[in-house]
């Protein structure tokens, strides 16, 4: 037996945005953004984040070992809404 939690970010009464980009070995780049802040005036806040990785380099199937990955791909959305 196991749990896994995602814990995101609260979102808060002040508005905030940033944003991250990264470049590595092997053609190997990714980035993430995120906006957040109220929604309602002291009520509803929210935050989402995306992000995105690629990357062109050989990867170690480790359940497979004898096969390979050479190429990754990996889009992801979050959210998180506060309602108080």
């Amino acid at each position: 037996a196991g749990a896994i939690i995602v814990d995101t970010e609260r979102p808060n009464n002040s508005f905030e945005g940033g944003a991250r980009l990264s470049i590595g070995n092997h053609a190997s780049y990714s980035g993430s953004a995120f906006i957040s802040g109220p929604l309602v005036e002291n009520e509803l806040y929210g935050r989402i984040t995306a992000s995105y990785r690629t990357s062109d380099g050989p990867f170690k199937n480790s359940f497979r070992p004898e096969t390979r990955v050479d190429d990754l791909e990996n889009f992801s959305v979050r959210g998180r809404l506060i309602w108080e």
